[in-house]
């Protein structure tokens, strides 16, 4: 097959996140089992117009702004019944292929933003962005959807979506064995990029409530995102006299991502919502459970009191009562972690690129 996919970020944007990684993780198998795969997305300044990484090509123009406008021009003048199928990732706004690709289309998304508009945008950005997110839908009634959980899923019925197919993302692991101990003490990490929508303002309000009975206990923020953002979480650990309690990593190798991981006791997560969680799962696989709000996406990834906790209450006081739970029963944690060993080895990239080229093929 010969396929296009829309997508405003591709794997080596700077804000690259899960959905970015996902779409890499199929792409690269899909063009492995000689598939042609193009990726079109926004160019920034230090990314290149045109290069090829695992086999797959990826073509970028415009920004943020223009992208959708670049994938039209470009469609019209040099793609069209060039592919077998196009592949529109949806991510806030989408490329409005039903309009005008002439080709077989698959909407792949994630989460539908709903929330996250008001906590990433101004105003009015945000307000018009939700209403047109609601419209917009209507546009893809006929047209195959493909997501990652069923929190998703249900959302797309609510507006309409009929052929709605739910392909799990896969989980990495270290490439070679590790095996580094968890630390002495309480250590929680935080592992994502810093944006409004992962609240981690609420995971360090909720530390700061759990250190009243565990005072030598540590929190690790990885992750980069944006400044205006980490400032901000910044200014209120000193405000909450944890400076030297809540350590900012970053962004990190992926040689020390794994080994933070391992040594953490819990990985926490009060995000609004997500698609899945695919960091929950790689924390499981090197036996480190997630505590995390009872939101869409986390609720399936997290297998509650079985693989890791969710809480009753998504605030920074209901975290801290589940973190003192955690923490004050060692039974728990030790079941906790050989569970989530477990349930991480149901999640393959293979199994999964698998699963979303058959769909592909069924469309073509």
């Amino acid at each position: 097959m010969k396929i296009l996919i829309l997508s405003w970020r591709d794997i080596k944007h700077p804000a690259c996140g899960g959905a970015e990684i996902y779409t890499y993780e199929i792409s690269k198998r899909l063009a492995q089992k000689g598939h042609k795969v193009t990726w079109f997305s926004a160019k920034t300044p230090k990314q290149k117009v045109a290069e090829q990484i695992e086999a797959i090509n990826f073509i970028r123009r415009g920004s943020f702004l223009t992208v959708h406008a670049w994938a039209l021009y470009l469609y019209l003048t040099k793609w069209r019944r060039q592919f077998d199928v196009v592949i529109d990732q949806i991510h806030g706004l989408p490329f409005f292929t039903p309009l005008y690709v002439k080709e077989k289309k698959v909407a792949f998304i994630c989460e539908i933003a709903g929330p996250i508009w008001f906590r990433e945008w101004p105003f009015p950005i945000s307000f018009v962005g939700q209403i047109v997110e609601n419209l917009y839908f209507r546009i893809y009634r006929n047209t195959p959807f493909i997501t990652i959980s069923q929190s998703t899923k249900d959302d797309l019925k609510k507006r309409g979506g009929k052929n709605i197919n739910i392909i799990h993302p896969g989980a990495n692991s270290p490439p070679d064995p590790i095996s580094y101990p968890k630390e002495k003490e309480l250590t929680l990490i935080s592992l994502g990029r810093l944006t409004p929508m992962k609240r981690i303002e609420h995971t360090i309000q909720a530390f700061s409530m759990a250190m009243a009975n565990f005072p030598q206990a540590k929190l690790w923020i990885v992750g980069r995102g944006k400044k205006t953002y980490e400032n901000k979480l910044r200014k209120l650990t000193e405000k909450l006299k944890l400076s030297d309690k809540v350590i900012f990593w970053g962004y990190i190798s992926e040689q020390r991502k794994w080994e933070l991981l391992q040594k953490a006791w819990a990985l926490l997560s009060t995000s609004i919502k997500e698609g899945w969680g695919i960091v929950v799962i790689e924390a499981n696989s090197v036996g480190t459970p997630a505590i995390t709000y009872h939101a869409p996406g986390l609720k399936e990834s997290v297998r509650n009191k079985e693989t890791g906790l969710l809480t009753t209450q998504n605030t920074p006081e209901g975290l801290a009562k589940t973190i003192e739970y955690f923490i004050s029963n060692k039974q728990l944690r030790q079941r906790l972690s050989e569970n989530a060993r477990t349930w991480s080895r149901n999640f393959s990239w293979d199994k999964a690129a698998d699963k979303f080229g058959e769909i592909l093929r069924q469309k073509c």
